[in-house]
């Protein structure tokens, strides 16, 4: 039977092998410094069932769960009452690439919003020192008290632990670094203003696409500008700043489907390479296009359908016009403007080269400042931020 220590070697062996670059001497020490189960002490599997139960790691049963510990996957930590997972333990690798990307140097204070099981929090703390210090704030309150209780109890003196909504947290000092672990539709106004002059925020934003984007973020005036962006896919924002307005929808929510759903105008085939019918195969091949029009059509929408296949489309509810696409084809309802307008917008991507959100360029503005939008430039505003994605070159 292998001992965790021979887990961690096995796991990070793995997650180097399909890295795209090397991981930091001091990241991988970090790592090795702070096992992942030691934060591991309640998780969601399933039962012989194949019910979602919450079970207590124990020492008995640790062995039995340990490959499960150290696969490169996440670990559900808690789900709501319909049960939705709410919080995890995020995958290892993408844990240590935002260490990467995060660049954290001793003595320097760092903000994590989404505190969840606490490794990478007490990851964060070796990487900053004695001298510096890791504040973490966590909105599931049992997540937070356990937590602390880590803390403690592996000797993580210089991190500390909050419960609440880090969105509106009145903190008391301004950070070198923030980092959320979760992903939400806006940068609340708190996070720009406590974030220091030239200091950087490691952001998981998300859009109305099928993946989030994890942007790298630097304040420069009163303006935040990304330095680097890539895909990625994490549980919402919880609290104030949750927005489940912008997640995907069921057809039959729409104001104008009853008036549109049993006039279908026309059909077409649109197959996007690929006539694959595995979920799997379609999420990838609309990864780019859905990121693409998160960003660029106001009138964009993703779809809910009771078999959890993807479906997206445009509602003009003013010309009593929607067009979806799903299962391979076009279809247009009501009319054909919103049909032809989504046609144009695919239209727009393959001109512009077929971007996703990680090719465009971002800067993060307040909400209450004018924003002058250029050719190749979108704006999107949210409560407190205002988003301008660029193509340029």
């Amino acid at each position: 039977m292998m001992t965790y220590q021979e887990y961690q070697t096995l796991l990070l062996k793995q997650i180097k092998a399909h890295s795209k670059s090397d991981i930091p001497n001091i990241i991988e020490a970090a790592y090795f410094d702070t096992p992942r189960h030691f934060f591991i002490d309640k998780i969601l599997d399933e039962n012989e069932k194949k019910e979602v139960v919450e079970i207590a790691i124990t020492a008995q049963n640790l062995p039995h769960y340990l490959p499960k510990l150290y696969a490169n996957h996440p670990v559900a930590l808690a789900k709501n009452a319909q049960n939705v997972i709410i919080s995890t333990i995020s995958q290892p690798s993408a844990v240590l690439m935002m260490l990467k990307k995060i660049d954290l140097q001793q003595g320097q204070k760092v903000l994590e919003i989404g505190t969840a099981s606490g490794w990478n929090a007490a990851m964060m703390s070796k990487l900053v020192g004695e001298t510096g210090a890791i504040h973490s704030i966590e909105i599931i309150s049992d997540l937070a008290k356990r937590a602390k209780i880590k803390m403690k109890k592996y000797n993580c003196q210089n991190v500390h632990t909050y419960d609440g909504d880090g969105a509106i947290n009145n903190y008391s000092q301004t950070f070198d670094r923030i980092m959320f672990t979760v992903g939400a539709y806006d940068i609340p106004k708190i996070i720009p203003e406590k974030l220091k002059e030239n200091g950087v925020l490691l952001m998981v934003l998300k859009t109305r696409g099928i993946f989030d984007s994890m942007i790298l973020l630097k304040k420069e005036g009163d303006y935040l500008i990304s330095i680097d962006c890539e895909a990625c896919k994490f549980v919402p924002l919880k609290g104030k700043y949750a927005m489940p307005q912008l997640d995907a929808i069921k057809l039959d929510s729409v104001p104008i489907w009853d008036k549109v759903k049993h006039k279908v105008i026309q059909k077409q085939k649109f197959w996007w390479g690929n006539k694959s019918t595995n979920p799997r195969t379609k999420m990838i091949k609309l990864v780019g296009i859905t990121s693409f029009l998160g960003i660029t059509e106001p009138q964009f929408q993703l779809f809910k359908r009771e078999d959890n296949e993807i479906s997206f489309g445009l509602i003009d509810e003013a010309s009593t016009s929607v067009v979806v696409w799903a299962d391979n084809q076009l279809i247009a309802y009501g009319n054909d403007k919103a049909f032809n307008q989504l046609k144009a917008a695919f239209q727009l991507y393959f001109d512009l080269g077929m971007p996703s959100a990680n090719c465009f360029q971002l800067k993060v503005y307040p909400i209450q400042e004018t924003v002058t939008v250029r050719e190749k430039e979108w704006l999107v505003k949210r409560r407190d931020s205002q988003f301008l994605w660029s193509l340029k070159g």
